[in-house]
C-alpha cells in the first residue's frame, strides 16, 4: 500500500477524514482485536474536563464543523490550534460511535475501570487517618457500590480481559489492599463476603507474620500483618494474593541490584506458599519508573499497580495500572464523586 499526506485539505475535509478513520478502526478491531489498545483505547485518558466536554458534545450530536466558527470568538490565536486538535479528536470519536455495534459496546469503550487502593481497616472506635479507614465507612462504601450497581470484578479477571483484548463491562470497579494487615480478615472480609465482592491483597513478603516496621512515622507503624496460615485461609476463600516487594522499599530510591532483590523470586515463592496462581505486583509507595516496571515484568508478573490517579483504559500499560487511593479521612461524598 502507498499513502500520501495532502497538506492542502480544508478543515471540513480533515474532519471528514478523522470521522471516517474512527468508523474504519471499529471494523478493523472486530477483525483483529489486538489493535484495541493502540487505536481505540484512549477515550478516557485525557483530563477530566476534556473527556466530559467530549462526552457532552457527542451526546448533543452537534457537528464539530460548526464548532470551528466559535474558535475566533472564544480563544486567543495561540489556543485556537488546541481547539482544532480537540475538534479533530471529537470527529474521530464521532466516527467510532457511528460504527459501534450497540450502546453497551460504546459504554465499555469510552469508560474505564477504577481500581480502589485501601490499606488498613480500623476497629470500632479507632480514629481514622489517611491509611486507616473506619470499618463503618468501609461498609458504607461497599453498600454504595452495590446500590448503584457498580460491577466489582477481580483483578485477575481484568488482567485476563486486557490480555485477550476484551472490554470489561461499564462501571467496573476493582478492590485492592496494600501491605496485608491482619484487620482485613477480621473486618473487611466479612463485609466483602456479604456483598459477594472479590478483592486482592498485596503482601510484603519478608514481613509476613510480623508488624509494619517500615513506616516509623506513620499511623500504621507497628500494626500487625497477616500470618501465612491466615493468608492461606484467604486464598482458599477466593481472595487474590499479590506481592508488594520483600521489605517495602521504594524501587526507585535504591540501586538497581537492590531493587531487583526486592522483586526477584517473589512470584515463585508466593505461588509455592499458596499452591496456586498468584496475582500481580503493587509498587511500594506507588514509586515506579521504566526500570522498575521492566524489573517487575522480568520477574514474571503479568501486571503491576501504581497509585497514579485515573481510570484504566485499554491503552493503560499493564505494568503501570492506575489506582484511586481511598483515605480514611475522606468524606463519603468524595468517594462518590471520585467514581463518576
Amino acid at each position: 500500500a502507498e499513502g500520501s499526506q495532502n497538506e492542502k485539505k480544508r478543515v471540513r475535509e480533515l474532519m471528514a477524514d478523522a470521522e471516517q478513520a474512527g468508523a474504519s478502526w471499529i471494523k478493523v478491531y472486530q477483525r483483529h482485536p489486538p489493535v484495541l489498545d493502540k487505536l481505540l483505547g484512549n477515550f478516557a485518558d485525557a483530563g477530566k474536563r476534556e473527556v466530559n466536554l467530549r462526552r457532552f458534545l457527542l451526546a448533543l450530536n452537534i457537528s464539530p464543523y460548526l464548532l470551528t466558527f466559535l474558535a475566533p470568538l472564544i480563544f486567543s490565536r495561540k489556543r485556537i490550534y488546541k481547539w482544532h486538535r480537540f475538534l479533530l479528536s471529537l470527529c474521530y470519536w464521532r466516527g467510532v460511535r457511528r460504527a459501534v455495534p450497540d450502546q453497551e459496546f460504546w459504554k465499555r469503550l469510552t469508560g474505564g475501570v477504577t481500581i480502589l487502593a485501601y490499606h488498613a481497616v480500623g476497629t470500632f472506635g479507632e480514629p481514622p487517618s489517611d491509611y486507616i479507614l473506619p470499618v463503618r465507612k468501609f461498609e458504607q462504601q461497599m453498600a454504595w457500590l452495590k446500590r448503584m450497581r457498580y460491577r466489582v470484578i477481580s483483578l485477575k479477571e481484568y488482567i485476563n480481559d486486557r490480555r485477550c483484548f476484551r472490554l470489561p463491562e461499564a462501571n467496573s470497579v476493582i478492590i485492592t489492599f496494600d501491605d496485608g494487615y491482619a484487620d482485613f480478615q477480621d473486618y473487611a472480609l466479612p463485609i466483602l463476603d456479604r456483598y459477594k465482592f472479590p478483592a486482592a491483597i498485596f503482601l510484603v513478603m519478608d514481613r509476613v507474620n510480623q508488624k509494619n516496621i517500615w513506616d516509623q512515622t506513620e499511623e500504621v507503624s507497628g500494626r500487625r500483618l497477616l500470618t501465612w496460615d491466615e493468608i492461606r485461609q484467604l486464598h482458599h476463600a477466593g481472595v487474590d494474593l499479590g506481592v508488594h516487594s520483600r521489605t517495602h522499599v521504594s524501587l526507585t530510591s535504591v540501586p538497581m541490584n537492590e531493587a531487583w532483590a526486592e522483586v526477584v523470586g517473589t512470584w515463585e515463592e508466593l505461588q509455592q506458599k499458596l499452591h496456586g496462581p498468584v496475582c500481580c505486583f503493587a509498587y511500594p509507595y506507588g514509586d515506579y519508573d521504566g526500570n522498575a516496571a521492566a524489573l517487575v515484568e522480568k520477574a514474571g508478573f503479568d501486571a503491576a499497580l501504581t497509585i497514579d490517579e485515573g481510570v484504566n483504559t485499554p491503552s493503560t500499560p499493564l505494568h503501570a495500572l492506575r489506582r484511586k487511593m481511598v483515605l480514611g479521612t475522606e468524606s463519603m461524598l468524595k468517594f462518590i464523586l471520585d467514581l463518576l
